[in-house]
């Protein structure tokens, strides 16, 4: 029922408004309908009563309620007396925000020029309600357009440049037709950024997932070795020091990480909005549930067994007693810890959080048992656990900026924001080393630029729709999508498979024409033997074939 708001709202499209956003019908799933209206949408009131009575707006709404201001007041606005309006990234933007761009100009006047800039090529963000109809929605909007085309590339090797359009090309060949790339999109650079000589791409073959990450590691390490090399003939940027492995998933981010761990790699995820997974959030968080439900044994227990505590004692012992007995062990043993820790008993902490500002003596507790030093030998762990406790403790203080702030408040936060996998960018170490190797998602990497690009998972299928939980498509304002359950799809009439499929292929285009022209040097993409796939791999073969 989130997923199903939370799709519509990034289509600017709000079920409290519209009722008729759950009017959909699933055959076999005849209570779908009454959950949208029984659940979905009173849950969804709740929220912005929630955010009502703090004074706050959720960002997904900020366009919504613009977008009806502009409906409600079109008229010219003589105090806003500007010559432009820029737009950058405009192929992102959704139907509404276009609509609402135009309002605004049409609220400036007829004086007020619009200056639009993007790349269709690099529209990725489908998900959001972005079209490949963006420029063409504006230009229907009348007035005299004039068009330029940037195709100069002050980025990426000239050489690399050249294989790559042999991929575009593949791409929007009649025969696939998947990206829009045309004489005029032919990328041009006059920089030579191999002064060694070598290949600008190389693909690696692997057999399975085993060697591909063996694979992979030893590309990390040759191509450490190459970019020092380089380094020491010609002082690189940070950029061009940088190796990026670039994948389509935040999981596939996190394999990688830990299989590089074992090959004693060291790979940074920059950007992988994993504040609420640390070790350092989850503490805080049984701390919190520990204070605020003192009778709670499982919440004692938790407490026990974090990093604030981390008593050596097998509380299996206390199998068998009754919950009573358990608890004032339980409680015994706080009582001990914290009265050698800080002269307090529990009880004492527990009545400091009702009557004392709750931040200082979450501070105090924080300061006093060192949660950071139990939670690793290795100083760098140590010194993530402070920073992103540091910008845990930020991030609530500034959510709750207009409130008197309650123990209570900051436990449904961290609830809420952990347990829904609330995505929210750490703080990652600055490690000091010339060489950087790191690991995103091609999402993250929009923007970016690295010397080396790897491409380790060019072989999964891109020719499946997603095969999520739920997926919704909106056509003309009509809603319609698909459920995954027990294993099975379920469909409503209106939602069309093959035409998912085609938009998603397209979509994948464009996320390998973004994840590709990222690289500044070099360019390495890995290659499933006997891979019968639509893939990436599908595309960059034509690679293999050029001198």
């Amino acid at each position: 029922m989130i997923s199903y708001a939370s799709q519509l709202y990034n289509r600017n499209m709000d079920i409290c408004r519209d009722s008729h956003l759950t009017d959909v019908n699933i055959k076999e799933m005849p209570y779908f309908h009454d959950m949208l209206k029984e659940i979905a949408v009173p849950a969804e009131k709740d929220y912005q009563d929630f955010l009502d009575n703090m004074n706050r707006i959720d960002l997904k709404k900020c366009i919504l309620m613009a977008d009806e201001f502009l409906k409600r007041n079109g008229s010219i606005n003589e105090k806003l007396r500007y010559k432009y309006i820029f737009v950058d990234e405009f192929q992102d933007t959704d139907d509404i925000q276009i609509e609402t761009v135009l309002q605004i100009q049409k609220l400036c006047g007829p004086n007020t020029m619009l200056f639009i800039v993007g790349d269709l090529k690099q529209s990725i963000y489908r998900f959001r309600g972005a079209t490949l109809s963006a420029f063409d929605r504006a230009e229907k909007n009348g007035g005299i357009w004039n068009e330029y085309y940037l195709t100069r590339n002050y980025r990426t090797d000239s050489t690399l440049l050249e294989r790559f359009h042999l991929v575009f090309e593949k791409m929007a060949s009649e025969n696939s037709n998947l990206l829009p790339y045309g004489k005029s999109d032919h990328l041009v650079s006059s920089l030579s950024k191999n002064i060694t000589g070598e290949d600008p791409d190389e693909n690696i073959s692997y057999v399975d997932s085993d060697s591909l990450y063996d694979a992979l590691a030893e590309q990390i390490r040759k191509q450490v070795d190459v970019t020092e090399k380089l380094d020491s003939i010609s002082h690189l940027s940070k950029e061009e020091k940088t190796i990026a492995i670039l994948v389509r998933t935040n999981r596939q981010v996190r394999d990688i990480q830990l299989k590089m761990l074992k090959e004693h790699i060291q790979v940074e995820t920059p950007n992988a909005g994993n504040l609420y997974e640390l070790q350092s959030s989850l503490d805080l968080l049984k701390l919190v549930e520990a204070l605020t439900n003192p009778l709670n044994i499982e919440y004692l227990a938790n407490l026990i067994r974090s990093d604030y505590v981390s008593l050596k004692t097998d509380i299996s012992v206390l199998h068998g007693y009754s919950e009573k007995v358990k608890r004032e062990k339980l409680t015994a043993l706080l009582d001990q810890y914290f009265g050698l820790m800080m002269k307090k008993s529990w009880n004492d902490l527990i009545s400091d959080c009702q009557v004392r500002p709750v931040l200082v003596v979450l501070r105090e507790i924080y300061d006093a048992t060192k949660p950071w030093v139990h939670c690793s030998d290795d100083e760098r762990v140590r010194r993530l656990y402070q920073e992103n406790y540091d910008l845990l403790i930020e991030k609530i203080t500034q959510f709750f900026s207009r409130d008197y702030l309650t123990i209570n408040m900051i436990c449904n936060y961290l609830t809420i924001h952990i347990t829904k996998g609330q995505a929210e960018e750490s703080r990652a170490e600055e490690n000091g080393k010339d060489i950087r190797i790191v690991c995103m998602t091609v999402h993250k990497a929009k923007g970016l630029e690295f010397g080396t690009v790897l491409l380790p998972f060019s072989c999964d299928a891109i020719d499946k729709s997603d095969h999520g939980a739920l997926t919704v498509n909106v056509v003309e304002n009509k809603v319609s999508c698909r459920v995954k359950a027990n294993g099975e799809y379920f469909f409503t009439d209106e939602f069309d498979d093959s035409t998912e499929i085609l938009e998603t292929e397209k979509e994948e285009a464009r996320i390998l024409y973004v994840a590709m022209t990222r690289a500044i040097r070099k360019f390495i993409w890995f290659e499933k033997k006997d891979n019968q796939n639509l893939s990436w791999q599908s595309y960059l073969e034509v690679l293999d074939h050029v001198d």
